[in-house]
């Protein structure tokens, strides 16, 4: 599984659970969007305003995950009308691939000319209003020169997302009163008291491609293709990567990026090297084990503990102290250093802690993890 995204342009969700803070649960919009994976775009301009003899006039839009909508939707709700200085109509059409969407005349441009460029976007009701832009595009004296890659650095990083999901709660350790319950969204939270973490999760690869710098008539004209183990994950247009050059995607298990050069005017493409997204650490790649030894000296005062799950939420009723010394005591209370007992509202954030030998089992397991690798 892989998420990618695109510096400032394009961003697609994290495939993980995702773990929510209590302010977040009640601006969470349980209701679906019917107007879902239809092609509405808040914005629309024209994205150029020179061309070459051999080139299209890009758009650009600010759009919804265009990956979730049909390209021809999209196409058959845009409409362009080119005229030239004359008045006269040029034959063309809008063509374009989910993200990157251009108009290409039926033969070469005039170089010298001034074209007038009129843009309509009708989407479907009820899903937006209609969007209606113009422009000028003059046409260089020149077909787009140094069809070729641009220069690209590659570096890939590795990390651990945890999983912190239905599944997962019951690996949750917790401390000093935190108790997570599920969230209106669909995710965990556990109040504004203490601290808690999943011993598991997925070690995650990250990859980089850092673009050279584009001629401005040359990326007028192209699209960067971004691959992923030999298929198009996501596209740019050209004037768009020449302002945010890098490209990122993220990746659960090995994968094989590169960077492909399309010129929408002809069609014709170049593919750049294949370079590996692995973190450095290919063997530590996908679900895990995480231990959480550090996490819980750095951020807990009082012993950790877990809880028994019920209907989705950990039970505050039913829960074992991962602290051996403590686990030897009443089960109910924990002594301080005078010798004198504390109820367990003012021990481990109300916790009740639990005796016998699970307790034990617990801690020897926490402390002798190690990264299982799947």
């Amino acid at each position: 599984m892989a998420w990618l995204t695109r510096t400032s342009l394009l961003t697609f969700p994290a495939a993980f659970g995702l773990f929510l803070a209590p302010s977040a649960a009640s601006a969470c919009d349980e209701g679906g969007d019917e107007c879902e994976g239809s092609a509405v775009f808040s914005t629309l301009e024209v994205a150029v305003n020179e061309v070459t003899t051999d080139g299209v006039i890009m758009l650009r839009g600010a759009q919804a995950d265009p990956t979730h909508v049909s390209i021809d939707q999209v196409l058959g709700q845009l409409e362009v009308i080119v005229t030239d200085e004359t008045g006269a109509v040029l034959d063309g059409s809008v063509i374009g691939v989910p993200g990157v969407y251009a108009w290409r005349p039926n033969s070469p441009l005039v170089g010298g000319s001034t074209l007038i460029v009129n843009v309509t976007m009708t989407p479907y009701e009820p899903c937006g209003s209609p969007l209606e832009t113009s422009a000028t595009v003059v046409v260089a004296e020149t077909a787009a020169l140094g069809f070729a890659l641009p220069e690209l650095e590659f570096s890939t990083t590795y990390d651990v997302v945890p999983t912190e999901t239905f599944e997962t709660l019951p690996d949750f350790i917790c401390c000093d009163g935190a108790y997570p319950e599920s969230s209106l969204c669909g995710g965990y939270l556990w109040g504004p008291d203490g601290w808690c973490g999943s011993q598991r999760g997925v070690g995650v690869a990250s990859a980089r491609v850092d673009v050279g710098e584009l001629d401005t008539l040359l990326a007028s004209t192209i699209r960067l293709d971004y691959l992923v183990d030999g298929n198009v994950a996501f596209s740019v247009a050209g004037v768009d990567a020449a302002e945010e050059d890098a490209f990122i995607s993220s990746h659960e298990a090995s994968a094989e990026v590169q960077l492909r050069i399309v010129h929408m005017g002809t069609d014709e493409a170049l593919d750049g090297e294949v370079f590996v997204a692995d973190g450095g650490q290919p063997d530590a790649l996908g679900e895990i084990d995480i231990d959480l030894t550090a996490d819980i000296e750095a951020n807990c005062e009082m012993p950790a503990y877990q809880c028994e799950v019920v209907d989705g939420s950990w039970d505050p009723d039913d829960c074992t102290s991962l602290d051996e010394d403590e686990n030897e005591t009443d089960p109910t209370t924990t002594g301080d250093t005078d010798g004198t007992a504390q109820d367990d509202s003012e021990a481990g954030g109300g916790c009740r802690v639990g005796g016998g030998p699970r307790g034990l089992m617990l801690l020897v397991g926490l402390l002798g993890l190690r990264r299982r690798h799947r």
